[in-house]
């Protein structure tokens, strides 16, 4: 598992309020990822180092081949350079639609048809 991190303060908030789903209060948002954060912390502590990787974003971003091949070391694949300019492909997906397609992942659970959330 490679869990993708932020630390507190950041403007997480801030890019959370953007999505289409999900709660746009500051209270509701930071009960959420407080949430998100224990269980990942409770993820790594259960499955160890050999099968749990944090990656901090401002790390991914300051130094992005660095942290990409800690990444692939840690997944058993291999780097290519191409990664690092994946995202200037024409076939790159953009973020609105790659949002879409994980709410319709087996993942995340159904909202029901009235719209009302569980």
């Amino acid at each position: 598992m490679v869990h993708l991190s932020r630390p507190t303060g950041t403007y997480v908030e801030l890019s959370a309020r953007q999505l289409y789903f999900g709660p746009k209060h500051v209270y509701a948002l930071a009960r959420r990822w407080q949430r998100y954060v224990a269980a990942a912390e409770e993820a790594g502590a259960c499955l160890g180092e050999a099968a749990f990787l944090q990656v901090c974003y401002e790390d991914l971003m300051a130094a992005p081949e660095q942290e990409l091949r800690r990444i692939c070391a840690f997944l058993g694949k291999e780097f290519s350079a191409g990664m690092l300019t994946q995202y200037h492909e024409d076939d790159a997906f953009h973020w609105e639609r790659r949002n879409a397609r994980t709410c319709d992942s087996p993942f995340f659970p159904a909202i029901p048809a009235s719209g009302a959330r569980r």
